[in-house]
């Protein structure tokens, strides 16, 4: 009887987690940006967005067709990756942000995230326990990245709890329910996913490091005509050596023969 109740408690667990996550990524959706709490806001807006839930979800997969030894030793990685990003978050940085426009593009972490898990679902059944060591380690270091990047607060615990429980939730999620319904068409299934990845990192990624920010053109300097002289006579006065003088002037001291003063 025990046993029996362990067996559909876990055959549960999958979709119950599965539940849980799409209610917290739609529920807080359907209510007006406005009314919502900050945290829940952040929760439906930031690590819940498609464009970074769906790594999360790949690497999930990846832990699902892997071992139980492959799935903690992954697991580890992804927590000593984001401990590094934010212990190191000046040094990871400063490495991605020689990339061009980095800061405008969240210093690429969507990209890397995309290819790390894209990775560890494109290579075989062999390689993927190792595969899944550093991309575990890559894709937890993203993930911090992404929670000090997108936290509205000055750094609150609770806003970094709640992205690495997220990130747990959607990769429990996926990897409990896949590993109870696993089959053979997932190992064909999982490579074509994860190709799709590493094609999506690699297209985005080059679209940001083709890109070029748009540069400021001014208009050419209109054509200065020259004045109109008529608009200058008389503002300075008329010189003096052009001062027509009359013919004979009238002598002030009478016209007789006497001398002159001048």
């Amino acid at each position: 009887m025990r046993s029996d109740r362990r067996r559909s408690a876990r055959a549960l667990a999958g979709p119950f987690l599965i539940l849980a996550a799409l209610l917290l990524a739609v529920v807080p959706r359907l209510s007006p940006a406005a009314s919502l709490d900050a945290l829940a806001w952040w929760i439906a807006y930031g690590p819940m967005a498609p464009e970074r839930a769906l790594p999360i979800c790949a690497f999930g997969v990846a832990l699902a067709l892997t071992g139980r030894r492959s799935a903690a030793a992954a697991t580890s990685s992804f927590a000593f990756g984001a401990v590094s990003g934010f212990a190191m978050e000046p040094q990871w940085l400063d490495l991605l942000g020689r990339l061009p426009a980095a800061a405008t593009h969240d210093f690429y972490a969507g990209p890397l995230s995309c290819i790390a898990a894209g990775a560890s679902l494109i290579c075989g059944r062999r390689l993927r326990p190792f595969m899944l060591v550093p991309s575990g380690f890559l894709l937890g270091a993203m993930w911090a990245l992404w929670i000090r990047l997108l936290d509205p607060t000055l750094h609150e615990p609770k806003i970094t709890m709640t992205g690495l429980l997220v990130a747990a939730l959607l990769a429990a999620a996926v990897a409990i329910t896949l590993a109870r319904f696993r089959g053979p068409w997932m190992f064909v299934a999982a490579p074509i996913l994860g190709s799709w990845l590493v094609a999506i990192g690699l297209l985005y990624g080059g679209a940001y490091i083709a890109a070029r920010s748009p540069a400021l053109v001014l208009p050419p300097p209109a054509a200065s005509a020259d004045p109109d002289p008529a608009l200058l006579d008389g503002l300075f006065g008329t010189p003096a050596d052009t001062r027509q003088h009359p013919a004979t002037r009238r002598d002030p001291f009478g016209s007789g023969g006497g001398s002159k003063p001048f």
